[in-house]
């Protein structure tokens, strides 16, 4: 590198050092704007809105007029403020009352819709064992329980010639499941 070059950086570093100090002191310079000082007012005293005393006509009456006045006013509206809180909890009573109504009625709907979906079923399932229980006849797999129902479902039916086995026989030979599942197949022919 040329000794040209190296002060050429140099003066250009030392430009930009001193154009930065400029700046700096610019912004030194730079004066904030003047603090509007408001009237120093006791902090403890309830604002006096003036223009409506005069409206009012507060402002020929005593200090002690309007200071009776003021308390006056002010019980006013505690009593206001107390009335909209009843009132808002008696509409927070009555809402939780509703919702509780709602959730009751709802709650029991879908209990009547879960039997009435139970009992369905139930007549589903007898319905299909007593589907099987032909079919088996039909085929010639009958178990002693599906010849005891169909004895006594088809006792009165003449027009049935086929006999299948002894009925005494039959009922000998069912075991205590048979005859539960009979008991069920019965009850629900009956409905």
């Amino acid at each position: 590198m040329s000794p040209q070059r190296s002060t050429r950086k140099t003066k250009k570093k030392k430009r930009k050092h001193h154009d930065s100090r400029e700046e700096e002191a610019k912004k030194e310079e730079v004066k904030p704007e003047p603090r509007i000082e408001l009237p120093q007012s006791n902090k403890d005293d309830a604002f006096v809105w003036k223009k409506k005393q005069v409206e009012v006509g507060l402002d020929q009456l005593d200090e002690g007029s309007r200071e009776l006045f003021a308390q006056m006013k002010e019980k006013e509206k505690k009593i206001e403020l107390w009335k909209v809180q009843r009132r808002r909890e008696e509409r927070e009573m009555e809402q939780a009352a509703r919702s509780e109504e709602l959730d009751r009625v709802r709650l029991e709907k879908e209990r009547e819709m879960f039997k009435e979906w139970q009992d369905q079923e139930g007549q589903f399932h007898l319905e299909q064992a007593r589907l099987r229980s032909e079919l088996r006849i039909k085929n010639n797999r009958a178990n002693p329980i599906d010849l005891l129902a169909y004895y006594i479902h088809h006792a009165n039916d003449t027009t049935d010639t086929e006999i299948i086995g002894e009925p005494l026989s039959v009922v000998q030979n069912l075991s205590l499941q048979d005859w539960r599942t009979y008991k069920q197949i019965s009850k629900s022919t009956r409905i």
